[in-house]
Parts: C-alpha cells; sequence; structure tokens
C-alpha cells in the first residue's frame, strides 16, 4: 500500500520514483543503529506527508471556494468555508514546520 502511495506521488511531482523507494528503503532496512533507522523513519514520513499535503491543500482551497460562491447568500454555510479554509492552512503550517521540529529533535539527541 505504501509503495502504491509513493509511486503516485512521485509520478504527480514529476519525481523519480527510485528516490522515493530509496526513503523507504532505508526506513524498512538497512539502517545502522537505531537511532538512525528511526530518524530514516521520521524523514520518509516527513517527507510523504509534505508531499500529500501540497497535493491535498489546492485542492481543498479550491473546493472551499466553490462552496463559498454556491454558500455566498448562506451566511451559517459561510462559517463552515472559513473553518475549512482555516484548519487547510493550519494544518499546511504545521506540516510545513515539521522541518524545524525535526531540525530540534536532531540538535538535542545529536544525530
Amino acid at each position: 500500500m505504501l509503495s502504491i502511495l509513493i509511486k503516485v506521488l512521485a509520478a504527480n511531482l514529476g519525481e523519480s520514483y527510485t528516490s522515493y523507494q530509496s526513503y523507504y528503503l532505508k526506513c524498512a532496512s538497512g539502517a545502522q543503529s537505531v537511532s538512525e533507522a528511526l530518524t530514516n523513519c521520521i524523514v520518509a514520513v516527513q517527507k510523504f506527508l509534505i508531499n500529500f499535503a501540497l497535493i491535498i491543500t489546492p485542492l481543498s482551497l479550491v473546493i472551499s471556494g466553490f462552496l463559498a460562491i454556491i454558500f455566498s447568500t448562506q451566511p451559517s454555510k459561510m462559517k463552515i468555508v472559513k473553518d475549512i479554509i482555516q484548519y487547510t492552512l493550519i494544518g499546511l503550517g504545521i506540516i510545513l514546520g515539521a522541518e524545524i521540529i525535526l531540525q530540534i529533535i536532531k540538535y538535542i539527541f545529536g544525530v
């Protein structure tokens, strides 16, 4: 299942499948130590989430834009549209901020 998702992301982003496959393989096996295996897994998950978010975020914003046009005369429905936009941007900020969090964790543990 993960392999299929990696292939789809690689195809959508125009990157080679082998680069994503190498992150997956490093995460699955071949690590020198437990901390290296954990670091590789975290990096693989982070890259996957960032790429997934970069695909889903524009779709969510476009859909909420269409909903805003449709529900422009209904204030109660517009609150839902505003919430969709707000939570989409908050989620994107958290995922993109993961790089900073990972750098802090690497610094703390000396990896």
